[in-house]
């Protein structure tokens, strides 16, 4: 089986690449496998990291599916496990999902204060595509609500972000 320590994070590792792959391509029940391989991989690693960004992967597949619901359920696991352990960067991702089934569901104040938790998480990291992509989740969610102005706002500031960049 595996001999060396690193060799189930590596494996972790390639397994959650194939489980994003199957998610793209909305093969749910090769999702299902290949992450309960990778998790448990990430677990023998001692990685919480890992395992939580698995439950993510989950999640995105229940939304995916169109289960806001179940997705906000798992999320929400996600998230408690990295807040738990100070993974930033996998907290703001998990906002950021968050914050698109609020709006999906219609729940738009939670919405918007999910993208914008993640925009803020985002721009401490410095990741600023991703800061721009929950600025744009915020725009999208003012359009659901018919405010046309908040929603320039939103995307100019985007806009002048990646002239800055």
């Amino acid at each position: 089986m595996l001999g060396a320590a690193g060799e189930p994070r590596a494996a972790a590792g390639a397994l959650e690449a194939v489980a994003r792959q199957h998610l793209e391509r909305r093969e749910a029940d090769e999702v299902l496998v290949v992450v309960r391989d990778a998790a448990t991989l990430f677990r023998r690693a001692a990685d919480r990291c890992g395992e939580g960004r698995m439950v993510q992967v989950l999640a995105e597949m229940h939304l995916t599916r169109g289960e806001a619901n179940q997705a906000l359920e798992v999320a929400e696991k996600a998230l408690t496990i990295f807040r738990e352990l100070g993974c930033k960067s996998e907290e703001a991702s998990a906002l950021h999902m968050m914050a698109k089934t609020y709006l999906e569901k219609g729940d738009f104040a939670k919405a918007v204060r999910n993208a914008r938790e993640a925009q803020g998480l985002f721009g401490q990291l410095g990741w600023s595509q991703q800061s721009a992509a929950a600025r744009l989740t915020a725009a999208e969610v003012h359009l659901a609500m018919r405010r046309r102005h908040e929603a320039l706002i939103e995307a100019k500031e985007v806009s002048a972000v990646s002239r800055r960049s």
